[in-house]
């Protein structure tokens, strides 16, 4: 199997400005997503996609990196028609023949080659279309209306201790997506019919989008040792 491991990362970053350079422990933030990809054993095509300048010079001391066109490049733009450009551009322009897409979003920088090289092997193993990296979230969720407040995964009347609720619940954490090339291809969506997953600990799942965000993640790999 050959799959292209896709780091996206812009530099218009509207949350937390410029966050992808953000440093991070050490590093900018994407230096351990590039590190994580390239020490996979997986990590024979990777590639990130870019428009800013700054962000192509770090990584192309690492990996390959394509500049993307401006209409792809906005805060509106998709990831989906994006990793669609990028792979038909690698293939095209390298010559190699990849069979599976895997999306990194360098905002998932708590994500290790570990759990790349489960997701990938896991796709590869179950016959899967796709794969994608999840965390038990087991809040009491409440809708918001206009005037007042429900609750949509539990009731009030009924209630019992969390951890006995009959209920299950399970967020992404952008940490890692696996998808077949030719069911993208032909859906335009990383998400197929036939959908593994691999479950991550919810404290290795921050998502970067804030300063808080990157504060905490900043906490949490200076105490692995202690946390996990």
């Amino acid at each position: 199997m050959t799959p292209l491991l896709i780091i996206p990362a812009r530099g218009g970053s509207k949350g937390l400005k410029r966050k992808n350079l953000r440093p991070l422990n050490g590093k900018p933030l994407i230096g351990h997503t590039i590190d994580a990809a390239r020490n996979s054993q997986y990590g024979e095509h990777v590639v990130v996609t870019t428009e800013d300048q700054e962000i192509a010079d770090y990584a192309s001391q690492f990996v390959q990196v394509q500049i993307r066109p401006d209409d792809m490049a906005t805060d509106k733009a998709e990831v989906d028609p994006l990793l669609i450009y990028t792979v038909q551009r690698y293939e095209e322009e390298k010559q190699v023949k990849i069979d599976a897409v895997v999306l990194l979003y360098p905002t998932a920088p708590l994500r290790g080659s570990e759990e790349i090289n489960t997701c990938i092997n896991h796709y590869r193993e179950g016959g899967f279309d796709s794969v994608l990296t999840l965390y038990e979230d087991d809040k009491y969720l409440w809708e918001l209306k206009e005037s007042f407040t429900r609750p949509t995964n539990y009731d009030p009347h009924n209630r019992r201790p969390r951890q006995l609720e009959g209920w299950n619940q399970y967020a992404e954490n952008k940490a890692v997506y696996v998808m077949n090339k030719e069911m993208l291809l032909r859906t335009g969506c990383r998400i197929g019919e036939k959908v593994g997953y691999v479950l991550m600990d919810p404290l290795m799942s921050v998502d970067i989008d804030a300063e808080r965000d990157l504060i905490l993640a900043e906490l949490i790999l200076q105490n692995k040792d202690r946390l996990l």
